[in-house]
């Protein structure tokens, strides 16, 4: 006797990849000193991998339906995948933003995009580099 089996499911998986980052950037700044500034900025980063992780989860569910009977199943996984990383990676940095002062000191806010140059997998024949997209508010004084 056999019974028609029907599974079905869905997965997903995150990689979360910290980095100590030393961006050495060059300002172009455009207008006059202590009205509102535009700024381009440009230059190296070079970022040191402190952990590197991967999670997965996801659900599948298993149907019987001569016996009317299903099941679900919930699975979640996190592994540490630092030590198949390399860890230093070097990247060139573009951005741009504006300087806003107000009273002693300035408020500024700039948008930076940093393309990885070097490859972050130690194996494997993918090039798999980092590109990532900084957003910054602060104050300087």
């Amino acid at each position: 006797m056999g019974f028609q089996v029907n599974a079905t499911g869905n997965a997903e998986a995150t990689i979360e990849l910290t980095y100590f980052s030393f961006p050495i950037l060059g300002k172009l700044a455009f207008g006059q000193e202590g009205a509102v500034q535009p700024y381009l900025l440009a230059g190296p980063e070079i970022g040191f991998l402190s952990s590197g992780k991967i999670k997965g989860k996801g659900t599948m569910t298993v149907e019987i339906p001569a016996i009317n009977q299903s099941e679900t199943q919930s699975l979640s996984e996190e592994m540490d995948i630092k030590d198949e990383l390399e860890s230093t990676e070097f990247a060139l940095d573009f951005g741009g933003g504006i300087l806003f002062p107000v009273s002693n000191i300035n408020l500024f806010v700039d948008v930076q995009y940093s393309l990885g140059m070097t490859k972050i997998n130690k194996e494997g024949s993918d090039d798999v580099k980092n590109k990532v997209i900084y957003l910054n508010v602060g104050l300087a004084f």
